[in-house]
Formats: C-alpha cells, structure tokens, sequence
C-alpha cells in the first residue's frame, strides 16, 4: 500500500487538513466511545493551538493515497520552564493511533521509528506511552515493554447517584468534625494562595503513582498561570476545600467543566492531609461537590475521573459514589536503546 507519513504543524494547518484530522480523530473516538457525545472541535483546536508553555510537542500524520488521514503520531515532553523538568528531562511520552481498516500493515512500527529518533536527536532515553485499547496493548507487550501503572477511566452518571446517600455523607462529616467550614471557589484567594498549593503538592504526591511519577511541585506562581490559562479557554475550574478551626485548609476537590462540552465534568484531585483524616472529610467534600455540579451545571450527564488501580482508598469512595469502569488505561515505559534494538 501507499501512504505518506508527514509533520503535522496545527499553526500551518488549512481549513481542510483541520477537517480531515478531525473526520480522523472522531472516528477513532467513536471506535473507543461508541455512545459518547463528540468532543467540541473548537475547544479542542484551541488547546492544540496554544498548549501549555511548559510542554514542548511533535506531530505526525499519515495520509493514504487518497490524501486521507489514517494515522496519527504526537511526541510530547516537559521543557526546561517546567518545575518538574530536572526530574523529567530524559523522559518523553507519546501516543500513535492508526485506522482501523490500516492496521497491521506496519504503519505503526514505520511511525514509532519516526518517533524514536526524533526523542533520540532531543536527548531523550526514556518514552513512556498511555495505552487504552486493546491493540495498543498488545502491540505494546510485543515490543517489550515495561507497565509502570494501571489506571482507569471512571464514570458516575447523574441519573445513577444516590443523592439520599450523598446528603447522609455530608452530615455524618459535620457531625464528627462540627467546626469545619466548606468553601468553594474558582480562583484560589490570594490570602490562601501558598497554603493552598502546599497542600496541593502534598496530597497530589500522596497519591498512589506506581511507577509512574516522581516529586510533582504546584507554586504559586504555576498555579495563577494555569488559573489564567484554562481561563482564556473558557475552562471552568471550581474547587471545594474543607477549612478547620484555625482557618488550615484540610482538604480539597476540583472539578473542570467547559460550556462546549455541556455533559461532561471531568474529576481531578482530591486528597486530605494524613492529620485530618478519619472524620469523612474525603466523602464530603466529594459529595458536596456532586450537589454544587447538579445545582450549577444542570446539563452534566455524567462525572469522569482517572484513578490508579492501587488508589484503594479513593477507589472505595468512588465506588460507593456510584463510579463504573468506563475505560482501562495501560501505562507503558521503554528505554529507547532497547526499543530501537527491537524494532531492527
């Protein structure tokens, strides 16, 4: 077969090469959310537009003969304006996706040696890969690869949660902590600026990882830049913390929701400090976040989370809460000498 495998730059890109990567990546969608609503093309554009300054990505595509889309290559990494770059700076992550109708013809190989030496001429030594169908797996397993964690996409939908439940857990909480306030926000205020992104690095490194992360760090100054970033995209961030009598933050909750994808709220961290911990704080502020989604965003169909398979404690919650298994997610790590070696 004949196809062309070609650098795909988002800021040179026509309006038909938009739609033709779109056509693409939709169908690859609809292949792994088969009931799912669409992801909004324009949110996503401009996200491919202007990503994070402290990310530094590459991108392929391949073209059929018939100058369609039928495979996607990205290579990704942190740069030197990341915190978390002295820790990172010899590992890159990537993601290849082929057409179904194309697989197993070698395009995949073809492209991942394109991405090999691509990481290899930036001094890169370590690629680690996030795999969540089946022949991504697979394909994975075959070269050898190393499973650094075990994730999954968990949902809760909103016409499935026990809201009698939800109250009870909101109420057993302040009956054992009857001094704690909860509090919500958008941006963090700035008198709680340094506490709250202490607070943040130490529950976020809490979390159980595997092998997947080091040390992550949040300042101040990170977290004012995300806050304006997500911000300009139209991204509602909303937090819930848990305040104690001598005005500590205990705990926390956030959400990400964005009015072009009304039926969706994606979940992301929450944690309590190991000292405030026993008094059910970790289901409040979970519960007191589903009631502020069903009070304000009306539209949501459904809550999305990522958890590590070793998040025992997050994970019972969770599923409690009411949260499925929507999807597996599979983290792969290669030494790029040794993937290269395969690969010949």
């Amino acid at each position: 077969m004949k196809y062309e495998i070609k650098i795909f730059n988002p800021e040179e890109a026509s309006d038909n090469l938009w739609n033709n990567y779109y056509q693409y990546q939709e169908t690859i969608f609809r292949e792994e959310n088969p009931k799912d609503v669409l992801p909004d093309r324009a949110l996503d554009k401009s996200f491919m537009l202007n990503f994070s300054p402290t990310y530094d990505i590459y991108r392929w595509l391949i073209f059929s003969e018939d100058s369609k889309v039928i495979g996607k290559g990205t290579l990704w990494f942190q740069n030197e304006k990341s915190p978390d770059y002295e820790g990172v700076k010899n590992k890159t992550y990537l993601y290849i996706s082929i057409a179904k109708d194309f697989r197993r013809k070698g395009l995949a190989t073809h492209l991942l040696k394109i991405l090999l030496a691509k990481a290899t001429s930036l001094g890169k030594s370590i690629i680690r890969a996030e795999i969540s169908s089946d022949t991504g797996v697979a394909f994975c397993h075959h070269l050898d690869g190393k499973v650094v964690a075990n994730r999954a996409r968990n949902r809760l939908y909103m016409n499935e949660v026990n809201w009698e439940l939800m109250d009870q857990w909101r109420k057993a909480a302040q009956k054992q902590a009857p001094n704690v306030k909860i509090e919500l926000f958008d941006d963090v205020p700035k008198k709680d600026l340094v506490e709250y992104c202490t607070l943040y690095t130490e529950v976020m490194n809490q979390a159980p990882a595997e092998d997947l992360a080091g040390e992550m760090l949040i300042t101040p100054k990170i977290r004012e830049f995300d806050e304006q970033f997500y911000k300009e995209k139209g991204v509602i961030w909303s937090t819930i913390i848990t305040r104690e009598t001598d005005v500590t933050i205990s705990g926390l909750t956030e959400i990400f929701h964005h009015p072009n994808n009304p039926h969706e709220v994606e979940q992301e961290l929450t944690g309590v400090r190991k000292e405030y911990r026993s008094r059910g704080l970790g289901k409040w502020l979970k519960a007191e976040m589903l009631f502020h989604i069903k009070n304000h965003f009306p539209t949501v169909e459904y809550v999305e989370t990522g958890n590590n398979d070793r998040n025992t404690a997050m994970l019972s919650i969770n599923t409690r809460m009411g949260f499925k298994r929507h999807k597996n997610e599979t983290f792969f790590e290669f030494d790029i000498n040794d993937l290269r070696k395969k690969l010949e």
